[in-house]
Formats: C-alpha cells, structure tokens, sequence
C-alpha cells in the first residue's frame, strides 16, 4: 500500500473509546441464535473500532442462511432492514440515487463525499489512498491483503495529524473493508467487494457506524443478485 506521507506520522495518539453507535448487537443476541461463521482470521483487536466489521459479517452470514430472493431495490433494502432491526434506517430515493451512483461511478463519488464531509485533509488523504489501493487489494490473497490493512490501521492509530471523528471515520471503513475481504465469508467468488461497496460504506460512516454496515450490505447484495438501482 502506498505511503500517505502526512504530519505527525509514528507519534502515538491516545485513541477514545468507541461511542455509543458502535456498541452494535452482540452476535449471540441478534435473533436469539448464535451465527455460525469464523471471523479470527479477520480481526484487528487493535482497531477500536473492529466490532464493527464483526456485525457486518454477522447481518451478510444471516442473509445468506436466510434465502432471501430480492428482484428489485427495495426488496434488498428491506431484506437489510430486516435483518438489521431498529440499527435500520429507511433508505429513501435520494439516497438510492446516490449508493448507485457510489457503485457505478467510485473515485468521482468519493471526491464529492470527502468534499462534503467535515473530515480533516489528512482524513481525506487517507481514505483517498485507501480507497484508490483498495483496487488492488481485493484481487489479493486475503493474508496479504489484511496484511497491508493493519498496517494501514497502525499508521492511522499514530497519526497525530487526525482528529477523534476522522479516526472514528478510518477505522470503521477499514474494519469494514478487512472483513468484506475475508474469503471464509462467502464460498461463493460471485459475492465480491467492489471499490463502490466501500464508498458506499464510507458515506455511511461519516453519519455513524451502523449506516455504514447498511450502505455497505445494501450494494453489496444487490450487486451479488445483480439489481440495477
């Protein structure tokens, strides 16, 4: 991954604890069953934030044992829903317009996200190169690949140069992106992760944690059941 050469890199910065929207269902409590998946290999306990992608994992393994069949846009959306609970919130037409346009048009959406967010320029920075690596990343094998995201995730952890809120930002996405990436998810090859899921997830992100884990479902689904919207 490339180096984001930024103030203050390698100095230690003492990171908050995790706000209330992160603190997501526990695994176990989420339908009263346990989830059967392996999310070891994916983890970064050194992200605060990495519970995150845990729920991911949890809501996509449900979808998928559940036999969900959408056709449309709104069947994918209220499938999340669903499944997501009271975490849901509804989608309406101008945010479908805009996760669209997150999956069909990536690095031109991002530009405009990160230029409406309230995100520091080194934020920016970094979600810029992450996003524009994140290219390669996913045709990597995934131990090489989470490689590259921790050390992505630690270069983040001792940027002084970043702000509570950015590092709220950064480490959602990447907990995002590390478990997205983790093949033992989907046996499938068609359930990929495309550049636009992970727009998507940082649009979510920069309102809270679990709007990002319902960007990110929602185009990644329909993009796996191949639903124009």
């Amino acid at each position: 991954m490339k180096n984001v050469l930024l103030p203050g890199l390698l100095s230690a910065v003492l990171l908050m604890g995790c706000s209330s929207d992160t603190e997501l269902t526990p695994v176990k409590a989420i339908h009263g069953q346990t989830m059967k998946f392996t999310a070891l290999q994916a983890e970064n306990k050194l992200n605060p934030y990495d519970s995150i992608g845990r729920n991911y994992r949890v809501f996509l393994s449900e979808y998928q044992n559940t036999g969900y069949n959408p056709t449309t846009f709104s069947g994918v959306s209220t499938a999340v829903a669903t499944i997501m609970g009271s975490k849901a919130v509804a989608i309406n037409n101008n945010e479908q317009a805009l996760l669209s346009t997150y999956v069909s048009s990536p690095s031109l959406s991002l530009t405009t996200v990160l230029a409406n967010s309230t995100l520091s320029q080194s934020a920016k920075d970094y979600l810029t190169t992450f996003t524009e690596d994140f290219i390669t990343l996913r045709h990597q094998p995934f131990a090489s690949a989470y490689t590259e995201i921790v050390n992505f995730e630690d270069t983040v952890m001792n940027s002084t140069a970043l702000t509570t809120n950015d590092q709220r930002v950064l480490f959602t996405v990447t907990s995002l992106a590390r478990y997205s990436l983790d093949h033992s998810c989907c046996e499938d090859t068609d359930w990929e992760t495309s550049v636009g899921n992970i727009v998507a997830a940082t649009a979510g992100a920069l309102t809270d944690s679990d709007r990002a884990i319902q960007y990110l479902l929602i185009t990644r689904i329909a993009q796996h059941e191949n639903i124009t919207f």
